[in-house]
């Protein structure tokens, strides 16, 4: 939180977030797209391993409960993948499938996600 306050002060108008949270929003009005950001670094140690990779339960709430609740298409940003099938951490993707279920949902009920970019690179280098 701190260092995205220090990184993009300049820029805290131009998207929706809580507090100083390193997961937001931001509505294209124009295009009918909302991009969402996640957070997905747990912290090291949490769950027994090293660098922990995945989605707190927090981000998980406030995709389902607030980031969703458009009427826009969807686009997400994340660092790691949404499927556990790939993961270059050797650790498993915490909360990725209650994601799924949440993005399923969205989905189901008439929502469009355009897509799930990660930059996961290091399986492939």
């Amino acid at each position: 939180g701190e260092e995205y306050s220090i990184m993009c002060r300049h820029k805290d108008t131009a998207v929706v977030r809580d507090s100083n949270n390193l997961y937001w929003y931001k509505d294209y009005d124009s295009f009918g797209i909302r991009i969402i950001c996640l957070d997905s670094h747990m912290g090291e140690g949490t769950n027994g391993y090293g660098s922990s990779w995945g989605y707190p339960k927090e981000v998980i709430d406030w995709v389902r409960d607030k980031a969703l609740d458009t009427n826009y298409q969807v686009l997400f940003l994340s660092h790691i993948p949404l499927t556990a099938d790939y993961n270059a951490y050797q650790s498993p993707i915490i909360n990725s499938e209650l994601l799924r279920g949440i993005i399923k949902n969205f989905m189901t009920n008439g929502g469009t996600v355009i897509g799930f970019i990660h930059a996961t690179l290091i399986g492939i280098l």
